[in-house]
């Protein structure tokens, strides 16, 4: 596997099993710490998956709201 494809499935990880070994390959600066830097990576992935399902199934998010559809698409996280 090359060494783009070690860093993907280390972020996959992340995002799915809450495996914190990527955080090796993240540099941290004084403002922002590596952990916060990936936690924003995460928020993003999930805001845009949701947006996504928003998008392709419009009439589902009204039957069931916002927020139980919100809980709906990050089951799939």
């Amino acid at each position: 596997m090359s060494n783009l494809q070690n860093l993907q499935a280390a972020f996959k990880r992340y995002l799915f099993e809450q495996d914190n070994s990527i955080s090796s390959h993240i540099i941290g600066t004084e403002k922002l710490h590596k952990s916060d830097r990936l936690a924003i990576y995460g928020n993003a992935y999930r805001t845009r998956l949701t947006e996504a399902l928003e998008n392709d199934y419009p009439a589902l998010k009204y039957l069931l709201g916002e927020d139980d559809f919100r809980i709906l698409s990050l089951s799939y996280t």
